[in-house]
């Protein structure tokens, strides 16, 4: 079953039948074989739900990037009250806020491998769930060493690392060509979402 979904992902957008999705599980899931698409090849909404799908998709994957740019900006400002509490210096600092690139690095082909394999939404899925995990983390790896630290802040970058290639399948498979700019746009607009609301979020939780 998993294989057979993660090759119904991989079918190039107009070529779906116009009773399946992307993901769907073949012929047996009634919400997924009510769905329609319309003669352009765009996706309309199955029956019960108020928006596309590929409207729905689209907010949760702009939503997943906030997140993720929220988890990756926040050491920041973070940083400068763990210098005060914990007596870290520059050197320090440099560390920490280099370690997340340095495992970002290091999974973007692995992502796209992955994504073409198991799909992009099983694999933003895992990606989200890692980075969150380690976020959650990093607060008490910080009172037990720089060591614990620098390595959440790897294993971070190793889940967001997967998360970028993830979503340009997703926007591959889940957007009609004629849309796909604008489908990106509003995704990555997530980026800059994501800084502003951890900057100005930060201080207020110091506070």
């Amino acid at each position: 079953m998993a294989s057979a979904q993660a090759e119904s992902e991989r079918q190039p957008l107009v070529q779906l039948s116009t009773r399946t999705l992307p993901d769907a599980a073949t012929g047996n899931n009634p919400e997924y074989a009510a769905a329609e698409a319309r003669p352009d090849g765009d996706i309309a909404s199955s029956p019960g739900h108020m928006l596309p799908v590929r409207v729905t998709m689209g907010i949760l994957m702009c939503s997943a990037w906030i997140v993720a740019y929220s988890d990756r900006t926040n050491i920041s400002l973070a940083i400068i009250a763990m210098e005060e509490d914990l007596g870290f210096g520059t050197q320090v600092d440099g560390m920490v806020f280099g370690a997340f690139f340095g495992g970002y690095f290091f999974t973007q082909i692995l992502g796209g491998w992955s994504a073409n394999h198991w799909g992009g939404k099983r694999v933003m899925a895992f990606a989200v769930a890692m980075w969150s995990t380690w976020t959650v983390l990093t607060p008490p790896a910080a009172r037990l060493s720089v060591l614990a630290l620098v390595v959440c802040r790897v294993m971070l970058g190793l889940g967001e690392g997967l998360a970028l290639p993830a979503l340009h399948h997703v926007t591959a498979q889940w957007s009609p060509a004629h849309e796909r700019s604008r489908f990106v746009a509003f995704v990555t607009s997530g980026q800059h979402i994501g800084k502003a609301v951890a900057l100005a979020c930060s201080p207020l939780v110091a506070l």
